[in-house]
């Protein structure tokens, strides 16, 4: 993530607005067919009003040995879910509003502490997400990307094995046509970068913007600390 704490963060960010540079943070994930074509399909009701999400990200990330990720608190929130809550709000737009933790560290993990969890998100706009993650899961693994149910009114959207399906009556479906990208990934984070230094204008991706995607990292740990439901404001400040 950006930083490691919140006012790290804001530092950074000030810092780079006080040296009149422009600050990015590299969220490849959303720089890819599949999301940009998600968010098109969402903002055009392809398959009516959006009711809920469900995500679901299950590896067994062994690691090598020394990783300092087999010895850290809540590995997975801290040091991978951030992708998972800035595609959240690019996907749909919103910011998160609250988060529901239950972290927890199964029998046979090799990691120190709790590799896995459960999640209850609320966002801005009232879309309510179920986020289930594990860095221990034996078998039917899912990508990096993971796997995501967007339950809508007149259907769902399917993105799975990196792939994207929409519904086609009760129980078909047909693979979507994805939007063209000459640049995906790492290409056209650096693409976006460099055309926002030329164009004088804040990056997609600005360190300004993923404030808020690491405020839901640091609000999912406090609320697996805690048990309580945390809202991001809170740790926004």
């Amino acid at each position: 993530p950006l930083a490691l704490t919140m006012e790290e963060a804001k530092a950074i960010v000030r810092a780079a607005d006080e040296a009149g540079r422009v600050y990015m943070v590299s969220q490849n994930y959303r720089f890819n067919p599949v999301p940009r074509t998600i968010r098109k399909l969402l903002e055009e009701r392809a398959r009516g009003e959006l009711g809920y999400v469900l995500v679901e990200y299950q590896m067994g990330r062994r690691g090598k040995s020394g990783d300092f990720r087999l010895e850290m608190n809540y590995p997975l929130l801290v040091d991978m879910s951030i992708h998972h809550f800035d595609l959240m709000r690019y996907l749909l737009d919103s910011d998160v509003e609250w988060v529901q933790v239950e972290s927890f560290r199964p029998s046979w993990s090799w990691y120190r502490h709790d590799p896995s969890f459960f999640m209850v998100m609320k966002m801005e706009d009232g879309t309510l997400i179920s986020y289930a993650g594990s860095w221990v899961a034996r078998g039917f693994e899912t990508t990096w990307n993971g796997r995501w149910r967007f339950a809508c009114s007149e259907g769902s959207l399917l993105w799975d094995n990196d792939k994207l399906y929409l519904s086609a009556g009760t129980k078909g479906r047909r693979k979507a046509e994805l939007v063209d990208m000459p640049l995906t990934n790492q290409d056209y984070s650096l693409h976006e970068f460099v055309s926002a230094v030329r164009e004088g204008r804040e990056p997609e991706t600005s360190g300004r913007d993923n404030i808020r995607s690491l405020a839901v990292v640091f609000a999912s740990v406090l609320s697996a600390r805690t048990g309580r439901r945390v809202n991001v404001e809170e740790v926004l400040g």
